[in-house]
Formats: structure tokens, sequence, C-alpha cells
């Protein structure tokens, strides 16, 4: 899957990382049916032999992103000095349907293609607290 390999890679490249330093990789998707283990096909191209962990959430709509998030956050939690990517990917060309309902128009013109990454990970602190105050 392009899309989602781009987003993992485009990720990677801004935190200056690589697909080995990956530990856990979570990804969601409602048209995940399409996209289904996007993850091995980075692995595979970019050269990673980490034997990481991974969650798939599919099927979840727009609100699967919470989910992963939370499963990505549970694991730089427990695992300090880890990474998880999460990427959000959807393929909705992929499944399109067409007939002459206006709601079937609408969906389909305001459901594009598209992917998104990030990584996540835990720093050791360093002692120093930020102090965040609100704006009145």
């Amino acid at each position: 899957m392009k899309t989602g390999c781009s987003a993992i890679m485009s990720c990677l490249e801004v935190a200056e990382a690589s697909v080995k330093d990956i530990d856990f990789l979570a990804m969601c998707s409602c048209t995940g049916y399409v996209v289904f283990r996007c993850g091995s096909r980075a692995d595979h191209a970019h050269g990673s032999e980490k034997d990481g962990t991974e969650s798939f959430q599919h099927r979840a709509g727009c609100v699967g992103a919470v989910p992963t998030l939370q499963r990505a956050a549970d694991f730089v939690r427990a695992n300090p000095g880890g990474k998880a990517l999460l990427l959000a990917v959807e393929i909705c060309s992929a499944c399109y349907f067409v007939d002459h309902a206006l709601d079937t128009v609408v969906g389909n013109a305001i459901c594009a293609d598209g992917a998104a990454a990030f990584l996540l990970g835990v720093q050791e602190q360093t002692g120093s607290a930020l102090e965040i105050t609100p704006n009145n």
C-alpha cells in the first residue's frame, strides 16, 4: 500500500528515525480489508528485521484513531525507550459504490484516499518541569 508506506516514510524522515527504530506498529482503518498488513510491506521494503509488536484496528470508522492512539501510548509507557508508530490509512476509492442516490454521491465526494503517521516515544525526564499557565 503506497499511501500508508509513504506516510510512514515521511514521518520517519521528519523524526530522523528508520523502520528499524519502530518497536510497535499501531494501524487503524475503516477500509482495513483493503490495506491489511501494510506494516509488513514497509518492513520488507525498508529492511527492518525486528520482530515488533503490532495492533490493527479496522472497521471502527472515524473514531478508530482514538483506541489506536491509546494502544500506542500504552506501549511506550510500558516500554520506556521504545518507539511506537501510529498509522491511520483510508483507501476509500477501493470501496466506492456507484448509484444515483444523493447519499452515495455525497459520501463518494467527501471521502478520499489518505494516510497519516506519527512516531510516539517517551523520553527520560531531566528533572526540570514545564509549567503551563493558561492565557486569560
